[in-house]
């Protein structure tokens, strides 16, 4: 089999991509994921709940109460949960809760509420996976499915949301309508890395890590809350990043070709969890090759 001009099929199918991207961009919205780094692999985040600062305790154990696992991934995002009110503190937890797990994901921020307030700042949210909070969970999972509303003001940061939320536990998917969460959100540029926030977790932990990772965008959130149809208390906290580029994830899972050359392209099936993809090419010789010509793959 003749070579077929590779480049010549990239470069039909990368402006498809650039045009989807800058879609995204003017409807005010931006995708960020959810920072993780092996700094903080096993890191607990102790009474503050928030990973990456002084009161973290490093365990790869399971926690003491509700044995939750270990900060395996190093995730900067974590949800807490208080399944027995009154139960023991266990110091590497956050005050007042008995569980945790740490997630990986991503949250679409609304860059318009951002800036100038008003509205919910968070369009989506969609946690793919995140260690166990208790032994025998599984695998966890949550998504919000539906905002409902909510306020921010840039001012202070101080952000409400009012979420319907869909979550995996012990292999099932349950939902949860109406959470109403109250926390903080604050967002700043690469531009906005040099000036404090007055936040000492922003300016001494996301900021660093941000620039680290070279992000064009950072947002910090927290948010408390009750789980409607459970009752429990949830209390979450993140560090989430732009990083630029395409982030592998299971949407580019499908068979994608040019039209221009149709018949020939990539099949493609992508694991963001096991952070392995599968990619197989389609393609054929632009000319027959003369009858004397034997094939080779």
């Amino acid at each position: 089999m003749k070579t077929c001009n590779l480049t010549r099929w990239l470069v039909a199918v990368i402006p498809s991509f650039f045009l989807s991207f800058a879609t995204v961009a003017q409807a005010q919205t931006v995708e960020l994921y959810i920072g993780k780094g092996d700094d903080y692999v096993n890191h607990f985040p102790g009474a503050d709940g928030l990973v990456g600062n002084a009161d973290d305790v490093v365990s790869a154990g399971l926690s003491g109460v509700q044995g939750s696992a270990p900060n395996t991934n190093g995730s900067l995002g974590s949800n807490a949960f208080l399944f027995v009110a009154g139960g023991t503190q266990d110091p590497l937890l956050p005050t007042g809760y008995d569980a945790i797990t740490f997630v990986n994901g991503s949250v679409t921020a609304d860059l318009g509420v951002l800036a100038n307030g008003g509205g919910p700042v968070l369009t989506g949210l969609n946690i793919t996976s995140g260690t166990e909070p208790f032994p025998g969970h599984g695998a966890y999972a949550s998504t919000i499915t539906a905002v409902n509303g909510g306020t921010y003001n840039p001012a202070s940061g101080a952000m409400t949301l009012d979420v319907d939320i869909s979550y995996t536990i012990f292999g099932n998917v349950s939902t949860e309508p109406g959470v109403l969460l109250t926390g903080t959100a604050i967002h700043r540029t690469d531009a906005e890395y040099g000036t404090a926030t007055g936040n000492a977790y922003v300016d001494s932990v996301a900021v660093p890590f941000a620039q680290a990772s070279g992000a064009s965008d950072m947002l910090f959130m927290t948010a408390d809350g009750t789980l409607t149809s459970l009752g429990y208390p949830i209390s979450a906290s993140l560090v989430a990043l732009d990083v630029g580029g395409t982030v592998i994830n299971q949407g580019m899972n499908d068979a994608w070709f040019s039209p221009a050359t149709g018949g020939q392209g990539f099949f493609i099936i992508a694991w963001p969890e096991l952070k392995m993809i599968f990619l197989s090419w389609f393609t054929y010789d632009t000319e027959r090759p003369p009858s004397n010509v034997v094939a080779t793959l």
